[in-house]
Formats: structure tokens, sequence, C-alpha cells
């Protein structure tokens, strides 16, 4: 729901006083953890005698100091949350706490809980850009921090979709129930919708077949009789009789082949022909029965791994590091830009910086697999290969 602007004012207001707090409480949070370290205190105690001892009390005494933080915090959020069910912010009223777990549980006085406390720094700088009133999204640590989120999110999702894809490419060629599964619930459901399309593509196949390859399919047909005319003996009997011999086999053989050719036109466009349709469907479903059915052994097996093969190409798809590719893309870009104004020597270094970003680029796939040895992680790149 939208907010009026002086619920807007309220929000910044509070988030303005609540960062001040936070920076405060942070600040000494850090400086704190730094003091107990034994050889800053020990430096403070030498050199700056009079502030260590100033400090030192509070030091002892920092986790009660930290309660009134801690306080402060407390009321925000039941401040908060109370306006939040007013405003109707969330479905439920006890909603609230649940997406702000990070606020209620970095104001715990629990020295590791207490680092949360950044995530609120972090939440209420995403809220003001949310507003307008700042722009994260051009500062140069945000623009960081989202790139190693983003590098990180695809090398993770990455590594798991192949690990699936290899699961199931395993599970169908073990013969497991993976490839029964993939015919009994995929592929006969939509057999009609197969049959239809094969049934189409078969009459556009005769379709074209009479429109491009009618004269050459003559000039076969005449070639073919043509031979198997000159090794007919009944045909030479004829050719021997005077006078008309000749003409009897002449006029057979250009018979013979406009009977063949008439022929093979006439059942292609029987075909391609609308009353034939049911007949081809009948045809194409016994193709795919026959194709399907688990007695033929040859034709699964090629279905199989032609499943395989492709999952093969996702997979390999899946393992090219975009983020990586980005990269070298905008690296290789802005070389490329710089040329034309480069001395013969420095541009012939550019070009072969060019040749190594390229073959990076050929390289720029995820390591593959990750797995254990002897307590440690190992990677394999794609292409390595046991000694």
């Amino acid at each position: 729901m939208s907010k009026t602007k002086e619920q807007i004012l309220r929000i910044i207001f509070v988030d303005i006083v609540v960062l001040i707090v936070l920076f405060v409480n942070l600040i000494w949070i850090v400086f704190d953890s730094i003091y107990a370290y034994e050889p800053v205190n020990n430096f403070l105690h030498l050199k700056l005698t009079g502030f260590h001892a100033f400090y030192l009390p509070l030091h002892k005494q920092f986790w009660l100091y930290d309660l009134y933080f801690v306080g402060f915090y407390f009321i925000e959020i039941i401040f908060q949350w109370i306006l939040a069910i007013k405003n109707k912010d969330y479905e439920k009223w006890y909603y609230y706490p649940i997406m702000h777990w990070y606020d209620v549980l970095g104001s715990i006085p629990v020295g590791s809980l207490r680092w949360l406390r950044l995530l609120r720094v972090v939440s209420i700088f995403v809220r003001l850009s949310k507003l307008q009133l700042i722009d994260i999204s051009k500062n140069l640590i945000f623009k960081q921090f989202n790139r190693l989120i983003n590098i990180l999110s695809e090398e993770v999702s990455d590594r798991v979709v192949v690990n699936i894809i290899s699961g199931v490419q395993t599970e169908i060629g073990s013969g497991t129930p993976v490839f029964d599964k993939i015919n009994s619930d995929i592929i006969l459901p939509r057999k009609e919708n197969l049959i239809e399309i094969t049934t189409n593509k078969v009459k556009e196949i005769f379709e074209s077949f009479s429109q491009r390859f009618d004269q050459d399919l003559k000039e076969y047909v005449d070639v073919k009789v043509q031979s198997a005319v000159k090794n007919s003996n009944d045909i030479k009997t004829l050719s021997r009789i005077p006078l008309i011999g000749s003409s009897i086999e002449s006029t057979l053989k250009n018979a013979i082949s406009d009977i063949v050719h008439q022929i093979v036109v006439d059942v292609v466009a029987d075909l391609k022909s609308d009353n034939n349709t049911d007949e081809i469907k009948e045809i194409i479903s016994l193709f795919y029965d026959g194709l399907m059915a688990k007695q033929n052994l040859t034709s699964a097996a090629l279905l199989e791994k032609s499943i395989i093969d492709s999952l093969e190409i996702i997979k390999d798809q899946v393992k090219v590091q975009q983020w990586k590719l980005n990269d070298l893309k905008s690296q290789k870009g802005e070389i490329s830009e710089s040329l034309n104004n480069l001395e013969p020597a420095e541009k012939e270094k550019r070009l072969r910086d060019i040749k190594k970003i390229e073959e990076k680029m050929k390289n720029a796939v995820i390591k593959l697999p990750l797995f254990k040895v002897d307590g440690e992680y190992i990677f394999i790149e794609e292409g390595d290969s046991d000694e």
C-alpha cells in the first residue's frame, strides 16, 4: 500500500536516528574488541596510560553500557511493530519480527549476534534508497557487494543444476524408471500432438518434393527405364523387327517412362492429399508405437542416448561462467576501443592481450566436480584426468 507524506517523513526521521545510534554503537563495539586484543591493550597501557586507566572500567562493564543500546533497539522494534500492525503492512500481526529477524537477533546482547546490527544499517540504506533519498546502486561498495553476491549465486546454482542434470543422465543411462516415466508421462500424453505435427511435416515434404524435384524425377525415371529397356531381352527381340523395330522400342521406352513417372507423381499426390491424412496418421502412430516399445531395444537405446546427449549440451551451457564471460568481454571491448590511438609496438602488445582474453573466454567454465579428499576440497577442471 502507498504511504502518505507524513508516514514517509516519520520513516526518514526514525531511520536517521537509528542510523546514528547504530554507527555510534558499532564503532564502540569495534573499538572495544580492538582494546581487548592483548598486544593493543599492552601498547595503550605503556604509551597511553591515562587513556588506558580511563577506559578500563568502561571495558569491564561494556556489556552493561551495551544494554542501553539494546533497550533503545527493542523500543524501536516495538514502535515499528505497532506501526506495521496499524498500517497493515503485513498479512498477519506477528509477521513483523519474522520479516525483521536480523533486528530482533541483533538486539540480543551476545557477542556474535551483535554483528547482526550491521544488517540493520544495510536495511536502512536499502529503505532510504527505495524512497529515492539516496542512490546506493551507484555506490562503489554496493556495486562490489552486489557483484560478489551475483557471482556466489551463479557459482552455487550452476553446480547444483549440473549435479542434478548429471544425476538424471545417470538415471537414464542405468535403465532406471526415469526413461519409462519420460515415455509414459511426457511422450505418450503428447502422442497425438506429435503424430499431428509429424503428419503435417510429411505432407509438407511431399509438397516440396513434387514442386522442386518433378523434373529431376522425370530425368531419373527416363535413365532407369532406358537402362531397363536396354537390358530387356524381350525389347531387344522387338527391336529386331524390320522397319518398325526401332520405332516400337522408342515408343515403348517413352510410354514406360511416362507411366512410371505418372505413377510416382500420383503416389506423391495421394500422400499429400487431405483424403489420406488418416492413413498417414495411422502409419506414423504405428511407427511411434514400434519406436517406443520396450521390445525395441535399438530405438530405446537411441532415444536414451539422444536424451543424454541433449542434457549434456544443456549442462555444458550451464557450466559457462557468465559473470566471468561478461567481465572478459568488457575487458576485450575496452582494449579494442583503444587500439586506434596506440603506437604499433603498443598495439601489438594489446592484440596479444586480446588473444589471451579470448583464450580465457573459452575456458570460462565452472570447475567440476567438487569433492573432498583427506579433508580438503578439490576442484577438477574440465579435461583433467588422473595420472
